[in-house]
């Protein structure tokens, strides 16, 4: 997935792009992923092959991963907001720090 590059936007843009997807990875972990891995790991404790076929266990942890997946996009895109949001506003606010030379660095 190509993540668009927030330095293009008005701050204000960054901050309400920032948390749109804070509130939407919190209702996909919610909604999607918690509940999916809530379903495998009660699927894993039946030893009984009758009750939870393998191919049932394959479809779960499908679902799961593709639900990791998802969710590692949407931080990613967070994440790289949240930096630009912080670099702007610290230049703004005239604040230096140690962390954020060495950041800029790696």
């Amino acid at each position: 997935m190509e993540i668009e590059d927030p330095n293009n936007l008005p701050l204000v843009e960054r901050i309400n792009k920032a948390e749109y997807f804070a509130r939407e990875l919190c209702e996909h972990l919610q909604q999607a992923f918690l509940p999916k891995l809530s379903e495998l790991r009660l699927s894993s404790k039946k030893l009984d092959a009758d009750v939870v076929s393998d191919q049932t266990m394959f479809d779960q942890m499908s679902s799961v991963a593709k639900a990791e997946q998802f969710a590692s996009d949407i931080h990613a895109r967070l994440s790289k907001y949240l930096e630009s949001i912080r670099k702007d506003a610290s230049a703004v606010l005239g604040i230096t720090d140690s962390t954020m030379e060495i950041n800029d660095r790696e």
